[in-house]
């Protein structure tokens, strides 16, 4: 983000002759992580930052990603292979107990 900054104020000199008067960046969700990341290693690039359900706690994501999507893949394939049953025995579901 740093460097498209850099860039992107270089050419708005070019074209106008002079420098932008503010600059902003916002972004949201994985654009909001780099809005953090930004403010944090080059304060000095924009004016001002909205930082959008950022996601930067990632370790915390993944965790919760490896155990929230595993188990539900799981109980989805199960459900799966029950109703295929169901259905190639040729009883209803309101049939089983």
């Amino acid at each position: 983000m740093h460097e498209t900054s850099v860039q992107s104020k270089a050419i708005v000199r070019a074209f106008y002759g002079k420098d932008p008067s503010i600059s902003y960046f916002e972004g949201c969700s994985k654009g909001g992580g780099e809005a953090l990341m930004e403010v944090q290693r080059f304060p000095e690039d924009f004016d001002g930052i909205v930082a959008g359900a950022p996601a930067n706690a990632l370790t915390h994501l993944s965790a919760g990603l490896l155990w929230t999507g595993t188990p539900q893949r799981s109980r989805l394939d199960d459900n799966r292979r029950q109703t295929a049953g169901v259905i190639s025995s040729g009883a209803c579901p309101s049939e089983q107990v």
